[in-house]
């Protein structure tokens, strides 16, 4: 499984990072989280958390909201059994331009606080690091706290 998993990264590497390619047309905008670090609360009764981000630069509409990010971390982490981060790169927009996915959180498993970082998959602002394995863009910091 950990193989695929890397094998799906390498594969959106070469998405973000190939723009000299004669397919490369659209501009995937550039984007942010709103916040860089985000504290939850969990109680036993605690389904999800929202997470949050922005456009810096507009994406080709065809891309609205095509937005992937992916797990940060130096040490080993099940995170999978705290959370489950939604499969696909596709979030919601609502009324004030924010974009949102919903993060499903599996309370019973969390009896400490638990960290992890997410860091957006590729941008493309002139002079930005893009995903390439050395340099993170545009981490949050997720804490899960559990709440007696």
């Amino acid at each position: 499984m950990r193989n695929f998993i890397w094998s799906l990264v390498a594969l959106m590497l070469v998405a973000c990072n190939d723009t000299d390619s004669d397919d490369f047309k659209k501009d995937s905008g550039s984007y942010a989280f709103k916040q860089s670090e985000l504290v939850v609360d969990v109680t036993p009764d605690t389904e999800s958390f929202r997470l949050e981000a922005y456009y810096l630069r507009e994406p080709d509409p065809s891309l609205r909201g095509f937005i992937s990010v992916h797990l940060n971390k130096l040490e080993e982490l099940p995170y999978e059994d705290y959370v489950s981060y939604p499969i696909g790169p596709f979030w919601t927009e609502d009324e004030d331009g924010t974009m949102f996915t919903d993060v499903a959180i599996y309370p019973e498993n969390i009896h400490e606080e638990v960290s992890f970082v997410l860091s957006v998959m590729c941008a493309y602002d002139i002079g930005e690091v893009g995903f390439d394995g050395n340099e993170p863009i545009r981490d949050i910091t997720i804490r899960l706290r559990p709440v007696e």
